[in-house]
């Protein structure tokens, strides 16, 4: 990367609407709709209440591959959750692999 930056251009993001759960834990898979040259990308992810109900959640993501992952969602402060709970994501490739 030079003195004035890269150009991004495998950047993908979106939300998923998780839902409720009558567990405390749930999962949601996410399909790209075009493929990440391969599973070696960062993913960011932003849990989007639908309320101010201060509950607490724990988010993070499994099983990449250049078509998708998985969304793990955990209530650290309850056993389940009636709110519409979403998840706003962004993937973008590794530089190094796409130079």
């Amino acid at each position: 990367m030079g003195a004035g930056g890269s150009t991004i251009s495998n950047l993908l993001f979106g939300t998923a609407t998780i839902g409720s759960s009558s567990g405390y834990i749930r999962i949601y898979d996410v399909v790209f709709n075009t493929p990440m040259p391969n599973n070696n990308c960062a993913v960011s992810l932003t849990i989007v209440e639908e309320d101010l109900t201060f509950d607490q959640f724990r988010v993070f993501c499994r099983n990449k591959t250049p078509n998708g992952y998985k969304i793990f969602v955990k209530r650290d402060d309850g056993d389940s959750w009636g709110q519409n709970l979403k998840v706003d994501w962004m993937v973008i490739a590794h530089y190094r692999d796409w130079e």
